[in-house]
């Protein structure tokens, strides 16, 4: 089983919700987490979702205009691993990058 040691996202799997986070925002985050880890493919990722890069090798797809779940790829397992639910800041910035820390 994989671990998700981002809490909030842990506890949106798990219980279904998280404190301070919408039931609408969990159960979208719910269902994109779902399928990242379901996915054994950048193809079957892009069936769904798309994906920014972000530095340092991991990824980003986007849930809406403010929140992302980022994710880093294991190319030996072809799999998702360090799922992590992230607010973009609320700042300005250009289509395709994602500016997260």
């Amino acid at each position: 089983m994989i671990q998700i040691e981002d809490p909030t996202l842990a506890s949106i799997l798990t219980q279904g919700g998280a404190p301070n986070i919408s039931s609408v925002l969990a159960s979208a985050a719910y269902w994109k987490a779902c399928l990242l880890l379901a996915a054994r493919s950048w193809s079957t990722i892009g069936g769904f979702t798309g994906v920014a890069r972000l530095p340092g090798g991991r990824f980003a797809a986007p849930i809406d205009a403010t929140w992302v779940i980022s994710f880093a790829w294991d190319y030996d397992l072809n799999r998702a691993f360090a799922l992590q639910l992230e607010r973009l800041p609320d700042e300005d910035f250009d289509e395709g990058e994602l500016p997260l820390a």
